[in-house]
């Protein structure tokens, strides 16, 4: 029973022609071709350009044994501190 539906489903499929054979070399175009674009901007076609990494050697720090004064708020000591300049 099997053997006989596959015979029937796939005995009468020909080799495509005409407009079926045109739509699917195009759709397959734009598929190729989307990949590629795709492939492109992520980098893996060398397309993505990155910028040299930044290496800091060392953090710049400065260390001020300092405390808030009675009624002051953290923004006025960093302003007496030169933070936000």
């Amino acid at each position: 029973m099997a053997r006989g539906l596959m015979i029937g489903l796939f005995g009468r499929m020909t080799p495509m022609n005409g407009p079926g054979r045109a739509r699917l070399l195009i759709a397959c175009a734009v598929l190729l071709g989307a990949s590629a674009v795709a492939a492109w901007r992520s980098g893996h076609l060398g397309g993505l350009r990155t910028a040299e990494p930044v290496v800091v050697s060392a953090a710049p720090t400065r260390i001020v044994a300092d405390t808030l004064h009675r009624g002051e708020t953290v923004s006025q000591l960093f302003a007496r501190q030169g933070v936000n300049d």
